[in-house]
């Protein structure tokens, strides 16, 4: 118990004042957490990853994140996204032929889905932020609520397995956690954000609240599969970057798809 309230700790301290001050200290956060996320994934699933691996990761990542940036500082303004991620696929498949007995074709690809699944992924974070703070709480209370009235909703009235993937998950307790969920973020969205969207948000939340237990369940079974209980020890008592922000992660994905359609 001590060592979860010292992460939570240290995740108030990070996140808040990168929330509240904005600007480039939330670029450089959401910028490392990035980092911490794509080291952890490919730990977890490439067995013998090089440091140049990570090192490259890291550069492409945050290249997509920070395009413009990188576009800037490089002085290349006829460089593409689309560029910039040819560039990236065929650099990651072409290592695979000089690292094969540490970084086989299989890895490669590998790395290039993580590379672009995370950056796609805290893009969407940077995003939703940039629209408004009040949007990027939104999403992050949808994680929160979500998950943990899903705890007690399981713990009390929990019956029925949800999944084999995670078997202490309950169908009652993922109830419990969309419909509590629903409630509480459709009254903060329509006091904090527009009231005059009225109850079509409700539809949007269950849509967020249902991507945010997939995208939990998604990251427990890489876990399952690789034969790990935590992504890493990075944040005492409650694991890695990716145990922490697994469901928020999928979230921003689905609410910037949304937002983009309507």
């Amino acid at each position: 118990m001590k060592k979860r309230i010292l992460g939570a700790f240290i995740l108030v301290v990070l996140l808040v004042p990168a929330l509240i001050i904005g600007g480039r200290l939330f670029k450089v956060v959401a910028s490392l957490i990035a980092f911490g996320a794509s080291y952890e994934l490919i730990k977890t699933t490439i067995k013998k990853p090089s440091k140049l691996i990570y090192l490259l990761s890291f550069i492409f990542v945050f290249s997509f994140m920070h395009f413009h940036f990188v576009k800037t500082l490089l002085n290349f303004e006829s460089l593409t996204m689309e560029g910039l991620c040819m560039f990236m696929l065929v650099s990651m498949l072409f290592l695979s032929l000089f690292l094969k007995d540490k970084y086989g074709a299989n890895d490669a690809l590998k790395v290039i889905g993580i590379i672009l699944f995370l950056s796609y992924s805290f893009n969407s974070i940077m995003s939703i932020y940039n629209e408004s703070i009040l949007q990027l709480i939104f999403i992050v209370l949808i994680a929160t609520m979500t998950d943990i009235f899903a705890l007690f909703g399981g713990m009390l009235i929990g019956k029925h397995k949800l999944t084999s993937i995670s078997p202490k998950k309950t169908i009652e307790g993922s109830i419990v956690g969309l419909v509590v969920c629903t409630m509480i973020t459709t009254t903060y969205y329509l006091i904090a954000i527009n009231n005059d969207f009225g109850l079509k948000i409700i539809p949007i939340i269950i849509i967020l609240s249902i991507a945010g237990q997939l995208g939990d369940l998604f990251f427990s079974l890489v876990k399952r599969e690789n034969n790990i209980k935590d992504y890493s020890n990075l944040i005492p008592g409650h694991g890695g970057i990716l145990d922490r922000f697994d469901s928020l992660i999928f979230i921003a994905l689905t609410y910037s798809f949304i937002l983009s359609i309507l």
